[in-house]
């Protein structure tokens, strides 16, 4: 399931010396919040670390696929009617066979989601009959 342009929209995406940043706006009457959870809206955090991916896929330009997850902590719920825009902040540490991700979300000054992870570019198999 694709997120971007559904359940967020990109504003700004900035590069940095090791990496980018984001701005994104969350769309407070989508689907999942119905679910997750009524009169009650939390973003889920697999949804947080899904935009995590997505951005990464559409800064470097190319599919990724989540290896490991050395840390991953969400410090702040995200109530889209309370936090409707997000900071993102992504520092990258390439080489030959891994892709090292550092990120971070925040609604102003405040740190919402950190995470480490690392991605391999992903491979396509053949498809077989």
């Amino acid at each position: 399931m694709k997120l971007h342009g559904e359940f967020y929209t990109l504003r700004e995406v900035t590069e940095k010396e090791n990496g980018f940043s984001a701005e994104i706006d969350l769309q407070k009457k989508h689907l999942i919040y119905e679910g997750h959870f009524p009169n009650q809206p939390v973003t889920p955090g697999v949804i947080q670390l899904k935009i995590v991916h997505e951005l990464l896929e559409h800064f470097l330009k190319r599919k990724l696929q989540l290896v490991s997850m050395s840390h991953c902590k969400f410090l702040k719920a995200i109530n889209p009617n309370l936090i409707s825009s997000i900071s993102l902040s992504v520092n990258l540490l390439e080489s030959e066979s891994e892709l090292k991700v550092n990120a971070q979300s925040k609604y102003g000054n405040e740190i919402l989601f950190k995470m480490s992870a690392v991605y391999h570019q992903k491979k396509t198999l053949p498809l077989e009959l």
